[in-house]
C-alpha cells in the first residue's frame, strides 16, 4: 500500500470523531495508549483519536509504543507518528495535507515544486518537517539547496518576529553544505549559543551517541570559538580532512601540515594543474617550517613542470608566492610578457621592465619601437597582434614615470590601429580606454570612448570609460543623445563626466535645471520604465 492510500485509511478512521477541546496530559495519553488494544473497537478509534489531536505532545509515549507486540498497537502507533514524520496534525491544513502528500508520492522535480507552494504558502515549519524526513540524502542536499536560495530573504524576517527556533531549525538543515555549515555556526556564535550548544555536543560524544552532521558541527563551533587544538582533535574524529588542515593553518602546524599535503599517493592521483596548486601549497608549508632542504625540492619539482608552455604561467605564480619572485619572474616573461612587465613595474623594476620588452632608454629609440608595434597590433599574426596589450602597458609605464606626452602618442598610436577591427564589442579598444583613463589621460579615453560608440549600437565602452557607474552613464548617454542629436559625442561624454565626476567643474546650476526639465519629456508615455530610470540616476547624480 503506498503511503497516499495509508494516510487515506489512517484519515478515514477519525472522520466524523468528536474533536477534544482540552489538551490531554501525560496520564490521558499513557491511558488512550493501552486503550489501543482494548476489545471495543470504538474505544480503540477513540483512543487514536485522541492521541491523533494530541500531536507532538504525544510524540513520545507513542515512540515507546511503537514496539508493541500487539499488532493492532503497532499499526495504529506507526501511522500516527508517519503522520507526525511528515508534520500533519490535527490542525493542518487540507491543502497544507495535501501537498505534503504530493511531496511523499513525488519525483525530485514535484518535490522542489510543493516546497515552492508551500513557501508561497509561508508554511516553512513544514517544509522544514518534510526535508527532515527526507529519506533520499541527495534529494535532501537539492532540495535543502533550494530552500537555501531563499534564507537571505527568510531569516531577517524570522529573526525581527524573534522566532529564533524556526531560524535555528533552517540553518541546521542547511548545514549539509560547507557554506550552511558556516552560516549555522555564525548563527549560534552570535546568539552566543555557542558553549552550551559545544557543552551538549561533546557530552553526547562521549556516550558514543553523536550523528556525523553533529560532529562536524561540534569541530567547527570549537574552531570558531578559539578551542583550536580541541577543534582538531574534533575533525580528526569525524574524518573531515578539510577542517582538520583548516585548523592546522590556524595553529601555524606547518610540518604537519606538510606531512599530509606532500602525501605520494595523494599527488600521483592528481591533474598536471591541481598538481601545481597542490605543490605550491606543500612547497609554502615547508618554507614555514623552516624546511629548506624540502623546500628546495619541491620547488625544483615545479620547475620541471615549467617546460610545458601550457604550464608554464601556473609555475611562474607559484614560485612568486613562494619568494622566489626572480625565477617565477623569469618563467613569467615567456609565458605572458604584458604581465612580466607589470609585474616589474609594480617593483619599480623600470629599466628591467621596459628592457624585457624591448623599450629602448632613448626617445627615438621608442618611437621605433612604437611604429613596430603599430605594425604588430594591425598584423593578421595572432602573436604579433596579442602584443596590443604590451604596447598599453608600455604606455602607461611612460606615463607613470613622468613622460606624459610620449604615453599621450602610444595611447593615440595604439588607437588609430585598432579603431578598425571587426569585431562587434571593439574589445581593443575598450581595454585602451580602460588604461588610459587610469593613466590620467582622460580627455583621448572620451574621444575613443565617443569613436566606439558611434561605430556600434551596444553601449560597451561606456562600462570601460565608467566601470564603477556604468549604469548612471548608460542612461545618461541615452538620455543626452535623445536631447542633444547634433552635439559633438565627445561634448556629450564630458557632460557626463560633469555629472558624474565633476570634472572640470561641478556643472551649473542652470545647466541642471535645463536637463531636468528636458527629462519631463524623456520618454513616450512619462510614466514608461525609462523615465523611471532617468528619475531615479539623476537623483543619484
Amino acid at each position: 500500500m503506498n503511503s497516499a492510500a495509508t494516510l487515506a485509511l489512517l484519515a478515514s478512521l477519525f472522520v466524523n470523531q468528536t474533536t477534544t477541546t482540552e489538551a490531554p496530559n501525560e496520564t490521558k495519553i499513557e491511558q488512550a495508549i493501552q486503550q489501543l488494544s482494548d476489545r471495543d473497537f470504538a474505544t480503540r478509534q477513540a483512543a487514536t483519536v485522541l492521541l491523533w489531536e494530541a500531536g507532538k505532545d504525544a510524540a513520545a509515549a507513542l515512540e515507546r509504543a511503537a514496539g508493541s507486540s500487539d499488532r493492532e498497537v503497532a499499526y495504529r502507533v506507526r501511522q500516527i507518528l508517519d503522520k507526525f514524520k511528515y508534520g500533519i496534525f490535527a490542525d493542518t491544513p487540507p491543502e497544507v495535507v495535501r501537498l505534503i502528500n504530493q511531496y511523499r508520492d513525488g519525483d525530485i522535480n514535484i518535490r522542489r515544486e510543493v516546497l515552492s507552494q508551500l513557501q508561497q504558502r509561508d508554511a516553512l515549519e513544514t517544509v522544514m518537517t518534510l526535508l527532515e524526513a527526507e529519506p533520499n540524502e541527495e534529494f535532501r542536499q537539492q532540495l535543502t539547496t533550494q530552500l537555501l536560495r531563499d534564507v537571505e530573504k527568510v531569516v531577517p524576517r524570522l529573526i525581527l518576529e524573534q522566532q529564533y527556533d524556526r531560524v535555528q531549525q533552517l540553518l541546521r538543515l542547511g548545514a549539509n553544505t560547507d557554506d550552511g555549515m558556516a552560516l549555522y555556526t555564525t548563527y549560534l556564535l552570535l546568539r552566543k549559543e555557542a558553549e552550551p550548544r559545544i557543552a551538549e555536543l561533546q557530552r553526547r560524544a562521549d556516550r558514543n551517541e553523536l550523528e556525523p552532521r553533529d560532529a562536524k558541527l561540534l569541530a567547527h563551533l570549537l574552531r570558531a570559538t578559539g578551542q583550536l587544538s580541541a577543534a582538531k582533535e574534533a575533525a580528526e574524529t569525524a574524518g573531515l580532512d578539510g577542517l582538520q588542515k583548516s585548523v592546522l593553518f590556524d595553529l601555524g602546524e606547518w610540518s604537519e601540515l606538510s606531512r599530509i599535503e606532500d602525501d605520494p599517493a595523494a599527488i600521483a592521483a592528481l591533474s598536471t594543474y591541481a598538481l601545481i596548486e597542490r605543490l605550491g601549497f606543500v612547497a609554502a608549508y615547508y618554507r614555514l617550517a623552516g624546511n629548506e632542504a624540502k623546500f628546495a625540492a619541491t620547488i625544483d619539482r615545479m620547475r620541471e613542470l615549467s617546460d610545458n608552455d601550457a604550464l608554464r604561467w601556473h609555475v611562474a605564480e607559484a614560485l612568486i608566492i613562494n619568494g622566489r619572485f626572480d625565477d617565477g619572474q623569469q618563467l613569467m616573461s615567456k609565458a605572458n610578457e604584458s604581465t612580466a612587465f607589470r609585474l616589474l613595474m609594480a617593483q619599480a623594476r623600470y629599466r628591467e621592465a621596459f628592457a624585457l620588452i624591448g623599450l629602448a632608454n632613448t626617445q627615438a629609440d621608442r618611437s621605433v619601437w612604437l611604429e613596430q608595434m603599430v605594425k604588430d597590433v594591425q598584423s593578421t599574426d595572432k602573436p604579433k597582434r596579442d602584443r596590443f596589450e604590451v604596447g598599453l602597458q608600455a604606455a602607461r609605464a611612460l606615463a607613470r614615470v613622468g613622460l606624459s606626452d610620449e604615453a599621450q602618442r602610444f595611447f593615440r598610436d595604439l588607437g588609430d590601429a585598432v579603431k578598425e577591427d571587426e569585431d562587434g564589442h571593439k574589445q581593443r579598444l575598450r581595454s585602451l580606454i580602460g588604461v588610459e583613463s587610469k593613466s590620467g589621460q582622460r580627455d583621448l579615453a572620451l574621444s575613443h570612448a565617443a569613436f566606439a560608440l558611434a561605430q556600434t549600437a551596444n553601449t560597451y565602452a561606456l562600462s570601460a570609460a565608467y566601470p564603477e557607474h556604468y549604469q548612471p552613464a548608460s542612461m545618461w548617454w541615452e538620455f543626452l543623445t535623445h536631447e542633444f542629436k547634433s552635439e559633438q559625442r565627445t561634448d556629450t561624454l564630458a557632460r557626463i563626466d560633469r555629472l558624474i565626476y565633476a570634472r572640470g567643474g561641478k556643472m551649473p546650476n542652470e545647466e541642471r535645471d535645463a536637463l531636468a526639465d528636458a527629462g519631463k519629456r524623456f520618454g513616450d508615455p512619462p510614466d514608461n520604465d525609462k523615465r523611471a530610470k532617468w528619475l531615479y540616476e539623476s537623483a543619484e547624480t
